[in-house]
């Protein structure tokens, strides 16, 4: 099973963090069930891609996309973690900074 594997459910050791009920979070926010708060947009960041949930599921779920999805959402209403919006905004001042030299 996945939440077996999930180095974040192993690190917190919290239900919460099972790849099934961080998905299960996601699958409600993108049905509209749940709106896109703060504490939603903790379940989106909690999960490390490292697909050992996807190579494990016993029912084929692949979650890493469908957390970049809800991700998305989470910028969109700003409710994403302060150390996302913090290296989001550094990646797009360097953006502008290598435009204006002509580095692109």
């Amino acid at each position: 099973m996945c939440r077996f594997v999930c180095p974040v459910t192993l690190a917190s050791g919290s239900e919460a963090d099972t790849p099934t009920a961080k998905a299960h979070v996601v699958q409600q926010v993108m049905a509209g069930r749940l709106p896109v708060t703060a504490e939603t947009a903790r379940a989106f960041y909690r999960c490390s891609e490292c697909n050992h949930a996807r190579t494990h599921c016993e029912h084929r779920i692949e979650p890493a996309g469908h957390f970049q999805a809800a991700r998305v959402l989470a910028v969109r209403a700003g409710v994403e973690p302060p150390g996302v919006r913090k290296v989001d905004r550094a990646m797009l001042a360097k953006a502008s900074m290598a435009e204006e030299l002509g580095l692109e």
